[in-house]
């Protein structure tokens, strides 16, 4: 079963690839990522009994990641002018529809959560959901009135949010050459540890066997649950079919 490694076996790779905290914090949160991708991925693929076939399904995932790059490129293509109009129309709507933590998130900025000092109003309701629309209230006019001054930024990053999911079950799809869906996921998180690899230690990394992107390889995929067996000539092959793209 594929899940993130318990924070023992963390230290443990960590003291085995001699990583700094800075270079720990970046390879698990990558590792998270992928995992929590093929978990996903796994488990669309369970539930997927009827309807469109394969080809089908991949073309209108990437008929619709196509799309959104278009708008993500229309989006980052703007001037002072369209961004008033972005934020006269759409920055209150923005402001409804996001959470405080989903804002956050996207534009790495906080609506606030501090109450005012009339919270709570003197008639909050006597239905026992009273206060808490009452708090939502509140809330909800520091989400609406950031959205009215970021909403162009919110757009652009709410658009990448949406589509970095579908673009990664693409991603593992593309590994998909007919064999066991082990072997698909395992060359996927290999794939993803590549830019990992270079970012940490600053080289392209090579297929040597036992050399540092292999064991990097063979420590993370056998403590996330994926297979290892035959890891070197699968390195091999990611490798050079990635330095073909």
């Amino acid at each position: 079963m594929i899940a993130f490694p318990a924070a023992a076996d963390q230290r443990k790779i960590d003291e085995s690839l001699n990583l700094d905290t800075s270079a720990s914090a970046f390879l698990w949160q990558r590792v998270s990522q992928f995992v929590d991708d093929i978990t996903r991925h796994a488990a669309v693929q369970a539930e997927m009994a009827q309807g469109r076939n394969r080809a089908e399904r991949l073309r209108y995932i990437n008929t619709l990641t196509g799309r959104w790059t278009t708008l993500e490129h229309q989006l980052a293509n703007r001037d002072g002018n369209i961004d008033s109009i972005l934020r006269s129309q759409l920055g209150m709507r923005l402001g409804e529809l996001l959470s405080h933590r989903g804002i956050e998130r996207l534009i790495n900025t906080s609506p606030g959560y501090s109450l005012g000092a009339r919270f709570p109003p003197a008639r909050v309701g006597a239905r026992g959901d009273g206060l808490y629309q009452a708090l939502e209230e509140e809330m909800l006019q520091r989400r609406v009135n950031l959205a009215e001054r970021a909403a162009p930024r919110l757009l652009i990053e709410l658009v990448r949010e949406l589509n970095r999911p579908l673009i990664r079950f693409l991603d593992i799809e593309r590994q998909n050459k007919g064999g066991a869906p082990a072997k698909l996921y395992r060359n996927y998180a290999v794939e993803q540890l590549v830019p990992v690899y270079q970012a940490i230690y600053g080289i392209a990394p090579t297929p040597t066997p036992g050399g540092k992107f292999v064991l990097l390889c063979d420590f993370i995929l056998g403590a996330v649950g994926l297979d290892t067996d035959g890891l070197d000539p699968a390195v091999a092959r990611i490798l050079r079919r990635l330095k073909a793209d």
